[in-house]
């Protein structure tokens, strides 16, 4: 997955909004390359069973653009990847199992 941020204090979402499933007990890695200089943070989010909101299940968020996140996935949940820009912008790759 490759996309940008504008803005440091904005996000971006893989593989998209609505997130991806897994079934229990499925390795869920993300690997984040981001701009040289900037300090881009990886959060996996889970929604909630109601479908209403989403929290962080799992985060890197060092001081760099470099992050890894591992977790491990339960059924009956959605996931999805939150780069989130807290200093700097451009471009970065999120390479994430499963995809």
């Amino acid at each position: 997955y490759a996309n940008s941020i504008a803005a440091t204090g904005s996000s971006s979402y893989a593989p998209n909004s609505t997130g991806f499933t897994v079934t229990s007990g499925t390795a869920i890695t993300g690997l984040l390359s981001g701009p040289a200089g900037a300090d881009f943070d990886l959060y996996l989010q889970r929604r909630t069973l109601t479908g209403t909101s989403w929290s962080n299940v799992a985060s890197s968020t060092s001081n760099s653009s470099s992050e890894t996140v591992n977790a491990t996935g339960s059924a009956s949940y959605r996931y999805r990847w939150r780069v989130y820009a807290y200093a700097g912008n451009g471009a970065f790759t999120l390479c994430g199992r499963p995809q």
